[in-house]
C-alpha cells in the first residue's frame, strides 16, 4: 500500500497487516506475533508484529553535477539516479527505488507487477485454492449430476494451490492441499465406479 513519509513524496511502504483475502486492516495494537483471525471473513493468517521506523533516505541532488557525471531520476529531475528499473529500465533515485525479490523496480511496474503476480514477494490478494478445493469435495455429493465437474475442479485447485505455495516458497498448508488432492481423485473414482455399476445394472435388466 501507498504511504505518504515525511519527505512528502508517494512510495510503496509499510501501512498496517490486512488479510491477504478479504483485505481487511487489522488494528496494529492489536496484532501480536502468530496467527491471526480476520473479524470480517473469519479467516486465519500468519503475520509478525513490528514497528516501523521512518528510514532516513539520503537521496543525492544533481546541484552543480553535470551530465556527464550523474543521471537524474525520471521523477524527480533534480535528483541523481542510484539505479534503473528491472522492467522499464527508466532511471530511479532513493526516494522511488523498490527492491524485491532481488531486483530493483519504479513504482508503478511495482504495483502493475505485484497486481498481475509477477512478484511474489508483492502479493497482497492470495486465492484460497485449499478451501476451494474443500468446497468442491464437500459439495459433490450434494450435487451428484454434476459431481464429476466439481470433483475435477477440486483436483486443479489442488494442484494450483500446490503450485503458488512452491512458488512463493511457502511449507505452511502444503500437506493439507495434498490431502485434498489425494481425496478428490479418490472420490473421483468413486463417482465413476458408481456410474459403472448403475449403466450395468441397466444392461442387465435390458437382457
Amino acid at each position: 500500500m501507498a504511504a505518504r513519509s515525511k519527505l512528502g513524496k508517494w512510495r510503496v511502504g509499510y501501512s498496517g497487516t490486512q488479510c491477504p483475502r478479504c483485505r481487511t486492516f487489522k488494528r496494529h495494537e492489536d496484532l501480536k506475533t502468530g496467527t491471526q483471525s480476520c473479524g470480517n471473513c473469519h479467516g486465519f493468517y500468519e503475520a509478525v508484529r513490528f514497528d516501523p521506523v521512518q528510514p532516513a533516505v539520503a537521496v543525492p541532488q544533481l546541484a552543480g553535477v553535470g551530465p556527464k557525471d550523474a543521471a537524474p531520476c525520471a521523477r524527480h529531475v533534480r535528483n541523481q539516479a542510484v539505479a534503473s528499473c528491472a522492467r522499464c529500465g527508466q532511471f530511479m533515485c532513493s526516494l522511488c527505488k523498490i527492491d524485491a525479490d532481488g531486483n530493483v523496480y519504479c513504482p508503478p511496474c511495482f504495483d502493475r507487477l505485484s497486481t498481475e503476480g509477477s512478484i511474489p514477494g508483492g502479493a497482497m490478494r492470495l486465492k484460497n485454492y485449499s478451501g476451494l478445493a474443500a468446497a468442491c469435495f464437500l459439495a459433490s455429493p450434494f450435487v451428484w449430476f454434476v459431481s464429476p465437474v466439481t470433483v475435477s475442479l477440486g483436483i486443479f485447485f489442488s494442484i494450483r494451490g500446490i503450485k503458488d505455495k512452491k512458488v512463493r516458497g511457502e511449507q505452511d498448508g502444503v500437506a493439507r492441499l495434498y490431502a485434498l488432492l489425494i481425496l478428490n481423485i479418490f472420490e473421483l473414482l468413486a463417482i465413476f465406479s458408481v456410474i459403472a455399476l448403475i449403466f450395468g445394472a441397466f444392461a442387465a435388466r435390458g437382457k
